[in-house]
C-alpha cells in the first residue's frame, strides 16, 4: 500500500481536537488528506492542532466549529468544510461521543437529548450529507465510532445511543456500501479527575494505548485497499462504511 494514499482526498474528522479523534486527523494528513478539525469549544486546541498539521505536511488543513446537538450546525459544518477544502468530503470520521451513565430513574430528558443527538444522531446527519457525493464520485469512506458501552447495561443514554450508531452503519450495506463492527479494548484519553474509564465489552479483545496506537489501522480503513473496517480504539466498537 502506498506511504501517501490520501493524496487530493478531502477529510472531515468529528470532534478532533484533541485525544483520539486528534490522532486519527493526524494519521489522515500524514497519509496525505487534506483535513477539516471540526470542534465545539476547543477552538485554540484546534487551531493548534491545524497549524502543526499544515508545518508537517504542506496542506491546509482546516478548522470548522460546529455543535453536534444542532443538526442545522452539522449541515453548516460538512457545507463549510467541502467549500473550504475545495470539494466533496472523501473521508467522514464521526467521532462525537459525549458520555453520560446517569440511571434511567434519573437522568433528565434534557441529558437524554443531548447524549443521544450528539452521539448517534449526529453521526446520522453527517452522514447523510456526504454519501450522496461519495456515490456519485465513487469513491468515499465513513468511519462511525461506536463503543464497548453498546453491551454494558449501566452506561445508561451512552450505552443506548452507540448501539443505534451500529444498528445505523451496518444496514448502509443495503444501500451499496459495505460495513462491520468488532469490539476493542480500550485506551487512555485526557479526561476529568473523576471520570474512570475502567470499562469493557463482553466477548472484547483488550488492549491498552494511547490514541496514536490505532490510527493505522483507522488510515488504512480510508484507503483503495479497504472494503470494510475495524478499528479498536477507546474502549469503541468502531465500525467502517466504503463506497
Amino acid at each position: 500500500m502506498q506511504e501517501k494514499y490520501l493524496v487530493g482526498r478531502r477529510a472531515l474528522v468529528t470532534a478532533a481536537s484533541r485525544n483520539l479523534g486528534a490522532a486519527i486527523a493526524t494519521a489522515l494528513a500524514r497519509k496525505g488528506a487534506a483535513v477539516c478539525v471540526q470542534y465545539h469549544q476547543s477552538a485554540d486546541a484546534s487551531e493548534d492542532l491545524v497549524q502543526r498539521l499544515r508545518a508537517e505536511t504542506g496542506l491546509e488543513h482546516i478548522a470548522v466549529r460546529g455543535d453536534a446537538t444542532d443538526s442545522h450546525s452539522i449541515r453548516q459544518v460538512v457545507g463549510e468544510a467541502s467549500e473550504r477544502l475545495g470539494g466533496p468530503i472523501d473521508v467522514l470520521v464521526n467521532n462525537f461521543g459525549p458520555f453520560s451513565m446517569t440511571p434511567y430513574a434519573e437522568l433528565p430528558e434534557s441529558e437524554w437529548d443531548r447524549i443521544f443527538d450528539a452521539n448517534a444522531k449526529a453521526c446520522y446527519v453527517a452522514t447523510q450529507c456526504v454519501a450522496v457525493g461519495m456515490r456519485k464520485a465513487g469513491w468515499g469512506r465513513i468511519v462511525n465510532l461506536a463503543a464497548g458501552s453498546a453491551y454494558l447495561r449501566n452506561h445508561s443514554i451512552y450505552g443506548l445511543a452507540k448501539e443505534a450508531i451500529i444498528f445505523l452503519t451496518i444496514p448502509l450495506s443495503y444501500r451499496g456500501l459495505s460495513s462491520t463492527p468488532q469490539p476493542a479494548g480500550w485506551l487512555h484519553e485526557v479526561r476529568l479527575p473523576n471520570w474512570s474509564p475502567f470499562y469493557a465489552a463482553p466477548h472484547s479483545t483488550w488492549s491498552r494505548g494511547s490514541p496514536w496506537r490505532w490510527t493505522e489501522v483507522g488510515g488504512y480503513n480510508a484507503s483503495d485497499e479497504s472494503q470494510y473496517g475495524v478499528i479498536p480504539s477507546a474502549g469503541r466498537l468502531l465500525t467502517a462504511v466504503t463506497v
